[in-house]
């Protein structure tokens, strides 16, 4: 089998690292382009791998724009300006049209997609189910299927696994149990498969969705459509066992929680459909992040056994069992610090964009109307100027001792009133998983290969990529 000088490099470190040289694993760089491409191409790249539109200067510099078909395409860096296009001055940039096309047939309505009054609504209701004080009642789920899920792995201890697709599958059942607090059975398995067929397929932008008036539809979004209408069914059919249990003394899920929600200033709830809306959505952004954050955070914790080996002594002095999760995500410390590397390095959601309603400025940078604005975790999180070795992974970045990042320069979740309410949650589910794994395995790669990140809708790895799960 053949290594290439990537593959080669990390294969050193690794080797280094576990004879105990002090070098830290570092992570293979995206080839940047070193010109902005032209239209055609910058448009391909936007429907394959986004990451790979960024030229080297983008890393550099506070800004950068690029020719898309005659429209502006500003990439943003400065903290400064992320600020102001996402929090001070958010209301003048929505979501452009290529995304409502890709997007609004996975997610309906929902609170991701929505605008104005609309999405102030939603805002308003949801955003106390994800308040500090429910997230260890969400993590007891997460738990339970983080050590089901571990004991399953006991039967194939040893073998090679894929490691997206079983951390794909633990996602799934995570995002079910905490959603439904019921098994999703057979529709559950029919929905992960129209996920995946979604995010490798219809939802990758195209040449014509660039084009094409918002609404003027294409070939494409029929089909997005027709998928939008196979999917919701399925999901509807698993809320509607969900709502068919009868009520505790308390709220057991999710699902529970936005049913009974009330918008604090107007007393409205969810209608069926809004419900149906708000419930695809979280299932979607939660198991896409989850899958993808994890799959990221093992990858790196196999390349520097030395974090691993400290991960798994800070596990296995914790105890990770039922009525345990607050006090656990408490001392999960170093864990939690690697879960913030792997989320820096890694961003399950790449970039952010946002189409400029009206002309603006922001900290000196013109931003006119009907521009298409970037503000990419991605970028930010590997920017020369606001990161020590910004390809390393050190998770000593994220310790409580360590300054913090400037504000804005570490987005993992967005920022702004449209920042993703589902953070705490996604965090919480990094940390705990990790720690149930690592404490009852070694992990190791069992792939020469690298794996490289591309990002259309998610960052995920290139092709799959092999593990081997040794246990301790």
């Amino acid at each position: 089998m053949s290594v290439n000088a990537a593959d080669g490099a990390a294969l050193e470190v690794r080797s280094s690292q576990a004879n105990g040289a002090d070098t830290r694993f570092v992570a293979p760089a995206v080839s940047a382009p070193r010109a902005s491409p032209g239209s055609f191409r910058l448009a391909r790249l936007l429907s394959t791998d986004v990451l790979a539109s960024f030229p080297e200067a983008a890393y550099e510099q506070d800004s950068l724009t690029q020719d898309l078909f005659g429209k502006k395409r500003i990439l943003l860096a400065k903290p400064s300006v992320i600020r102001h296009v996402m929090l001070d001055n958010y209301t003048n940039y929505t979501r452009p049209p290529a995304s409502q096309r890709t997007l609004r047939p996975l997610l309906g309505d929902g609170v991701l997609i929505s605008e104005g009054e609309s999405w102030r609504h939603q805002r308003r209701t949801l955003a106390p189910l994800f308040a500090p004080r429910v997230i260890p009642m969400l993590g007891e789920m997460v738990l339970a299927s983080a050590l089901a899920w571990v004991g399953e792995l006991e039967k194939r201890a040893g073998q090679s696994l894929d490691m997206l697709h079983e951390v794909g599958q633990l996602a799934l059942e995570i995002a079910g149990r905490t959603m439904f607090s019921i098994d999703t059975g057979e529709d559950g398995r029919i929905l992960r498969g129209q996920l995946e067929r979604f995010t490798f397929g219809l939802a990758q932008p195209r040449t014509l969705d660039f084009l094409l008036p918002l609404w003027l539809p294409s070939p494409y979004d029929i089909a997005r459509k027709r998928f939008h209408t196979n999917m919701t069914r399925v999901v509807a059919r698993i809320m509607d066992r969900r709502l068919a249990q009868p009520a505790g003394s308390h709220a057991r899920d999710l699902m529970e929680l936005m049913a009974a929600a009330r918008d604090p200033e107007t007393g409205a709830g969810f209608s069926r459909a809004q419900l149906l809306d708000e419930v695809t959505t979280m299932l979607v952004g939660g198991h896409e992040t989850t899958a993808h954050g994890l799959f990221w955070t093992l990858y790196l914790l196999a390349s520097a056994p030395r974090e691993q080996e400290r991960v798994a002594a800070e596990a296995g002095a914790v105890e990770l069992a039922p009525g345990t999760v607050e006090q656990a995500l408490k001392d999960l410390v170093f864990t939690r610090a690697v879960a913030s590397e792997s989320l820096r390095l890694y961003p399950p959601g790449a970039v952010i964009n946002r189409w400029a309603l009206n002309d603006d400025c922001a900290d000196g940078i013109d931003i006119p109307r009907g521009a298409l604005v970037v503000v990419s975790p991605w970028l930010v999180h590997h920017h020369k100027r606001y990161w020590n070795q910004p390809y390393t992974f050190d998770p000593s970045r994220f310790l409580p001792d360590a300054a913090a990042p400037e504000r804005f320069t570490y987005i993992p979740f967005g920022a702004g009133p449209r920042g993703c309410m589902g953070g705490g949650l996604a965090m919480a589910e990094l940390v705990l998983v990790t720690a149930a794994l690592l404490r009852r395995f070694r992990v190791e790669l069992n792939d020469r290969h690298e794996p490289k990140p591309i990002s259309v809708i998610v960052t995920r790895p290139d092709r799959p990529i092999q593990f081997r799960l040794n246990p301790r």
